[in-house]
Order: C-alpha cells, then sequence, then structure tokens
C-alpha cells in the first residue's frame, strides 16, 4: 500500500470504518434472509390479530431502514460512551415508537430484528470507539500533567540548590563581619 494511501486511510475515523462494517454485515444478513425466522416469530401475534399489520416492507426497504439505523450512531462525533449508549437506546426506542405508528395508521408491519440488531451493532462500535478515544486522550492528559510535574520538581530542586547556595554565601559575609 503507497503511503499516501495509507495516510489517507488514517485520516478516516474508527467510527465510519465500524459503521462501513457492520452496514455491510447487516445488509448482507437481511438480503440473505438470515433474520427471517425470527422475524417470524414477532410477527406472528402481531399479524394473527385482524385489523392489525396485514403485509410487512419490501427487502430493498428493510435494508434502507437498516443502513439508516447503523448510521446513526456513526453520524454524531460523540466522545463519552456513556452518552453514545444513550443515543442507541433513544435511537431504538425512536425506531419502535415509528414501528407502532406505522402499524396502527398504515396496518403495516416494519421489520423488528434486523434494525434494532444492527443498531446495537453499530452504537457497541461506536461507542467502543469513544471509549477507546476517551482512554487515548487520558492518558495524553496523565503524560502532560506527569511531564509538567516532573519540570516542577526539576524547578524547585534547581531553584533550593541555588538558593542554599545564597544563603551559604550570605551566612559566611554575615559571620566575617
Amino acid at each position: 500500500m503507497s503511503a499516501a494511501k495509507n495516510r489517507t486511510m488514517r485520516k478516516i475515523p474508527t467510527r465510519i470504518w465500524g459503521w462501513v462494517t457492520i452496514a455491510i454485515l447487516a445488509l448482507l444478513a437481511v438480503y440473505a434472509g438470515v433474520f427471517d425466522s425470527i422475524e417470524a416469530l414477532i410477527r406472528g401475534p402481531l399479524m394473527a390479530e385482524p385489523g392489525y399489520g396485514t403485509e410487512g416492507v419490501s427487502r430493498r426497504t428493510e435494508m434502507i431502514i437498516v443502513l439508516c439505523l447503523c448510521f446513526g450512531p456513526a453520524l454524531l462525533h460523540v466522545e463519552s460512551p456513556l452518552v453514545m449508549i444513550a443515543i442507541g437506546a433513544g435511537l431504538a426506542f425512536t425506531y419502535l415508537l415509528i414501528f407502532s405508528l406505522v402499524l396502527f395508521t398504515y396496518e403495516l408491519v416494519l421489520p423488528i430484528v434486523s434494525p434494532l440488531l444492527s443498531l446495537l451493532a453499530s452504537t457497541i462500535v461506536t461507542g467502543t470507539s469513544a471509549w477507546s478515544a476517551e482512554r487515548r486522550h487520558r492518558r495524553v492528559l496523565e503524560s502532560l500533567e506527569s511531564s509538567k510535574q516532573q519540570f516542577t520538581d526539576m524547578l524547585v530542586h534547581d531553584l533550593k540548590t541555588r538558593m542554599s547556595s545564597v544563603l551559604m554565601s550570605i551566612s559566611a559575609l554575615q559571620k566575617k563581619h
């Protein structure tokens, strides 16, 4: 790999790489129908009730929903892992509200499993990235604090040495008079 390309790849934040990876894996899983059996277990009770959700969305619409929910946590530049978890939980709650609204208003069943799992994975990757960045930042601050303390200790030591020689000279001069 060329040096220029390597520098360009390092400039792209880890959270974006994580989002792209999770999005691709989630889209492949949706396309392959990995979540269909779990989705059927959840949809069974919803579709059994008369008037509640007679049809689901297309595979393409499900993939778009998954992509949008994966992108949510990566879009925000959040440094705190706890805030990232709160944002993920808020996005999941918002999606469930939208799910309910669409179900009761349009009698259309949105997917549940694939969007929530992809949101969870994206939140975990982004939160881990934020936690790692916070840890690096803390180490830099600790290193800076340690350097400041070493400089202060060295300065105090040098000043004490100089002051003690000046005081000894003054003391010697006072004894002569």
